[in-house]
């Protein structure tokens, strides 16, 4: 649950599977914001191509194409 995962955070910030499962349960709710800070802070802790594809399909479902773009470029890159 997301509470859980923010208990974890708080004991472990720099957890960067737990902020990657907290930014996949937010994006199932529709909390496509939070999520994916939540995946961008999991990229500021280790840069995996996995993650920048979760951002970015993120980023497409907000409308941000542009960001999603930049962000397969960069799966792609890794």
């Amino acid at each position: 649950s997301i509470a859980r995962l923010d208990k974890l955070l708080k004991q472990s910030p720099e957890d960067d599977a737990a902020y990657e499962a907290r930014g996949t349960a937010r994006a199932k709710l529709g909390r496509l914001q939070e999520a994916a800070q939540d995946y961008s802070k999991a990229i500021q802790l280790l840069p995996t191509a996995s993650l920048y594809r979760l951002r970015a399909n993120i980023y497409e479902k907000m409308g941000r194409k542009d960001l999603a773009a930049k962000d397969r470029k960069e799966a792609e890159r890794i």
